[in-house]
């Protein structure tokens, strides 16, 4: 249940993102010893990547990566989390991303809590960059954001050279909720997209939006390599077979010769310092024979 209200939060995001136009000023403070309360998962890792972590005094119940973050206080959901343990935290910053709501800043704002919420336009590889260097200097660590990203353009340059003798490009589709509970794929308006381009692949609803397209266009693309996003502790194997042994799935070649996978939906879906190795694991299910 946990995995589909994430979903459903993915896809409320989404439709968000198009039309509330992020606004926002990215404030930083000079603190050595700032109190940081992070309320979106990628931000939480981001503020861990950047030397931060022990600066961090909530978060989230979906962030739960990296494993130090889980011993952090968590103030609740991130749609509506708890504004009066947040207050009394008295954090020096909250950094949250589009799906904090509007009415849950204003309550924070209120109480004279510098609130920066990213909802600005970070598509693709250098939207990610931007991201980084933009929650970096909110919590005052430039330096350490700009580094990151040098990192992350090199693992991605080597990863680039490894696929560079590739002559015909592989389709792929990342699924992140199959079945009753409805079909959520990565269409060409999600960051998904760029990791799938950036690991030399085709995504096969590059055309389509909202992480939607009918089990009718699945169907007739039959894309080359299916990939499941799942849960960290899901049965990767129990939940390959399960799919590629249920109507109308199974009539996909990639069901009948294999080449259905499963990769950690916390790395693939939060946009931020797991960049590199995102496009690193679906470099590796695209293409096994360069690696």
């Amino acid at each position: 249940m946990k995995r589909i209200l994430f979903c459903l939060i993915i896809f409320i995001t989404s439709l968000f993102n198009i039309f509330a136009g992020g606004e926002k000023e990215t404030h930083s403070i000079q603190k050595k010893n700032m109190r940081i309360v992070s309320l979106s998962p990628n931000i939480t890792e981001t503020v861990f990547a950047l030397g931060a972590g022990n600066s961090l005094v909530g978060r989230t119940d979906y962030c739960t990566k990296p494993e130090e973050a889980l011993k952090v206080r968590s103030v609740g959901n991130i749609l509506e989390p708890d504004t009066e343990m947040i207050i009394a935290l008295k954090p020096d910053i909250v950094v949250a991303s589009t799906n904090l709501s509007f009415s849950t800043m204003t309550i924070l704002n209120r109480a004279g809590i510098n609130t920066v919420r990213f909802d600005g336009d970070y598509t693709g590889k250098d939207g990610t960059f931007r991201l980084l260097r933009e929650i970096g200097k909110s919590i005052n660590k430039n330096a350490e954001a700009e580094e990151l990203c040098q990192e992350i353009e090199k693992k991605l340059d080597k990863i680039k050279d490894v696929i560079s003798d590739i002559k015909e490009k592989r389709t792929c589709a990342v699924i992140i909720s199959w079945g009753d509970w409805g079909d959520f794929v990565a269409t060409g308006d999600t960051f998904i997209n760029e990791i799938i381009e950036c690991a030399g692949g085709i995504n096969f609803a590059e055309n389509a939006a909202m992480w939607s397209v009918s089990r009718e266009f699945l169907l007739s693309q039959n894309p080359d390599v299916i990939i499941l996003a799942l849960n960290t502790d899901t049965d990767s194997e129990k939940a390959i077979n399960s799919f590629i042994n249920t109507s109308p799935y199974n009539k996909l070649n990639a069901c009948r010769e294999g080449r259905v996978y499963s990769i950690d939906a916390d790395i693939i879906e939060r946009q931020g310092s797991s960049f590199a190795e995102s496009v690193a694991i679906i470099a590796k299910l695209l293409y096994p024979e360069c690696f």
